[in-house]
C-alpha cells in the first residue's frame, strides 16, 4: 500500500483524464449514446477542473507519500467515476432507454434498469463525497505543514534591530 501512496500523485493526472473520458463518451464504444452525453460533455470541464485542483495539491506535497485516508480516497474516487461509465442508462429522450454497458453485459430488463440506476446515482453521491474527503485531507496536510523559518527582517541584526544603531 505504500508503494500505491506513493505512486497515486504520478498515475492522478493520466488516470483522471482517462476516467472522465469513460463517464463522458466511453460508453458510446459499448452501447448508443444519447442526451447524457451532451450533459456529461458540458459537466466535464467543472469535474476536471476539480480534480486538477486535488491532484495540484497532492503533489505540492513533494516527496511525502499520501496518507492512507487520501489514498483511499483517491481510490474511491476512481471506482466510483468507473462505475457511473458502468451503470448510466440515457433514458432523456427516448420512449426506451439506451441500456447501460452493465444492462448490455448482464442483460436488459426493469430489474437491471433499475440496478443500473441505483449503481449510477450511487457512484455520483459516493464520488462527491469521496472528492470532499480527498481535497479536505488534502487541505488540511497543507494547513497542518509547518511554515519554513522566516528569517530576521534584516538579516545579521537580532529581531527588532533596524540597523547598526543611531549614526552620530
Amino acid at each position: 500500500m505504500n508503494e500505491l501512496r506513493q505512486d497515486i500523485p504520478a498515475l492522478a493526472t493520466p488516470l483522471n483524464v482517462l476516467l472522465v473520458l469513460w463517464m463522458v463518451v466511453g460508453r458510446g464504444l459499448f452501447v448508443q449514446m444519447g442526451w447524457m452525453a451532451l450533459f456529461g460533455i458540458l459537466a466535464s470541464p467543472i469535474l476536471l477542473f476539480l480534480l486538477w485542483l486535488t491532484t495540484r495539491m497532492m503533489r505540492e506535497r513533494g516527496r511525502r507519500p499520501l496518507t492512507s485516508g487520501q489514498a483511499w480516497a483517491q481510490i474511491v474516487l476512481w471506482a466510483a467515476m468507473l462505475v457511473f461509465g458502468l451503470a448510466c442508462v440515457d433514458s432523456g429522450d427516448s420512449p426506451t432507454p439506451f441500456p447501460s454497458v452493465l444492462m448490455k453485459l448482464l442483460g436488459e430488463g426493469p430489474a437491471m434498469k433499475t440496478v443500473s440506476d441505483v449503481l449510477c446515482a450511487a457512484s455520483v453521491f459516493v464520488g462527491i463525497g469521496a472528492w470532499i474527503v480527498l481535497h479536505g485531507k488534502l487541505t488540511k496536510d497543507i494547513a497542518a505543514t509547518p511554515p519554513a523559518q522566516q528569517p530576521y527582517p534584516y538579516p545579521g541584526y537580532p529581531p527588532g534591530q533596524t540597523g547598526p544603531g543611531p549614526l552620530t
